[in-house]
């Protein structure tokens, strides 16, 4: 999952239920990155936009699915 990538929530996945994001909701990644804490790599988060309305910022990447975008 890198930044221009689509991606969907996860069914029943918490982001998708506090969100209220709907099922099948396709969102575009805006950035992948790491927060460190001492020194030690925790989980990648993506800040996703799934409208210019709704932006999900610094969610676990494993709430989302990444979609193969066909050429």
């Amino acid at each position: 999952m890198n930044a221009g990538g689509k991606v969907r929530v996860r069914p029943g996945s918490r982001i998708a239920r506090e969100w209220k994001i709907p099922p099948g909701a396709l969102g575009t990644v805006i950035c992948r990155y790491r927060i460190l804490n001492d020194n030690l790599p925790a989980p990648y988060r993506l800040d996703v936009r799934f409208s210019p309305r709704l932006v999900v910022w610094g969610a676990p990447d494993g709430e989302f699915q990444a979609i193969e975008e066909s050429p």
